[in-house]
């Protein structure tokens, strides 16, 4: 089966998206190095912030490795779209939906930015368009069309 034109954009999307957070992300866990070095070089902290600091990870680093993480989880959303493999309409419609829950926490917070509000209504276009009959078919392995029969 041809692929459709819109699994084709969001594929090139979610792939030039993860690639980007991924460099991104390799840039906040090397600069998290750099930053612990430059906290162990300074004199004027308490033993005890210090040891605290250690124990609990430079922030830095942590948000450098979840959005590594999320930026793989991109990478093969948009892997299993190009590919029109079932299991890249899932991973797209979770990536989807947690950025719906990212937008609405914004929304609840009162911390929504115009962007953030556009974002808000890409995404939710991007849910219902995976959600399509026509898309659902092209992401199947099995024909939607066809009655599975049981041995």
């Amino acid at each position: 089966m041809q692929r459709p034109t819109g699994v084709t954009i969001l594929a090139i999307a979610n792939f030039l998206s993860g690639a980007l957070s991924l460099v991104i992300s390799c840039i906040a866990l090397a600069m998290s190095g750099r930053l612990t070095a430059e906290d162990e070089d300074a004199e004027d902290r308490s033993s005890d912030l210090t040891l605290n600091l250690a124990f609990r990870g430079n922030p830095v680093f942590w948000i450098g490795l979840i959005g590594a993480g999320v930026s793989l989880f991109k990478l093969f959303a948009a892997t299993g779209l190009w590919t029109l493999k079932p299991w890249g309409r899932r991973l797209a419609l979770i990536c989807g939906s947690l950025n719906i829950v990212t937008h609405l926490f914004g929304v609840v917070r009162g911390a929504i930015t115009p962007s953030g509000l556009v974002g808000l209504f890409v995404d939710g276009g991007v849910l219902l368009y995976l959600s399509r009959y026509d898309v659902r078919r092209a992401l199947a392995d099995v024909p939607i069309d066809l009655p599975t029969t049981a041995p």
